[in-house]
């Protein structure tokens, strides 16, 4: 994405002044916009929650891009985040999901091939189109949570922006009740989806079927679909 766009939008369109003064809409334009951002960019994010008096104007050259990094580790599938040093040793493991292939102690004993700088990273290893298994290593870079979607998003939402609210309950539980409580029409179609994707049939048709009394677009073709 063009920052020097983006600069203009939060600047010279008063973006991050809206925001900052608490306008609902301008929080929610925002948070899209940073997940746009974040998105775009080839590393992979650590929010850091305590704001200092300098993340009051956000700082741009966070999101830009380094150069892509090769790698190669033989054998190992899965996903972590790491601490790498010198000569792509790993010296650190903070994350592992658990279905990678291989435990904390093998991956402290691995070398990465790589001529990535020293400093955390997020290795994934997964299938190309070929079928064979290809190691993407990003660095992992610390973001102030005020230059996060989720940051401005949960604002608006408690600010009383709907569509902020809408975005929440895809991650937040509170914000999912909260809607199906107001008969969200959006909220309850999708929400009803995933109860009878996951055996809760009754609950799930019951949601459906109040989505469907408000005329939802696509309520009455999902129940087709599910049913």
């Amino acid at each position: 994405m063009n920052l020097q766009r983006v600069h203009a939008l939060l600047h010279n369109d008063k973006l991050w002044d809206f925001a900052n003064a608490g306008s609902p809409r301008h929080q929610e334009v925002l948070g899209t916009l940073f997940e746009l951002v974040a998105m775009g960019s080839n590393k992979s994010w650590q929010v850091r929650h305590e704001l200092s008096e300098q993340d009051m104007e956000p700082d741009l050259s966070l999101f830009r891009d380094r150069p892509r990094l090769s790698a190669s580790l033989d054998g190992f599938v899965g996903l972590a985040h790491i601490e790498l040093a010198s000569g792509g040793r790993i010296t650190q493991v903070d994350y592992l999901r658990e279905s990678s292939n291989w435990d904390e102690e093998q991956l402290l004993a691995a070398t990465i091939n790589t001529v990535a700088a020293p400093g955390r990273y997020r290795i994934l290893s997964s299938q190309n189109n070929r079928g064979r298994y290809q190691l993407s290593i990003q660095p992992i870079q610390e973001l102030p949570a005020n230059m996060t979607a989720r940051y401005w998003w949960d604002m608006a939402a408690r600010n009383g922006d709907h569509r902020a609210q809408q975005i929440m309950a895809a991650f937040d539980q509170r914000w999912e009740q909260y809607l199906i409580a107001q008969q969200d029409p959006d909220v309850l179609a999708w929400s009803s989806t995933q109860r009878i994707l996951d055996g809760d049939k009754a609950m799930g048709l019951a949601m459906l079927e109040q989505a469907i009394a408000q005329n939802h677009p696509i309520a009455k073709a999902l129940k087709k679909q599910l049913l």
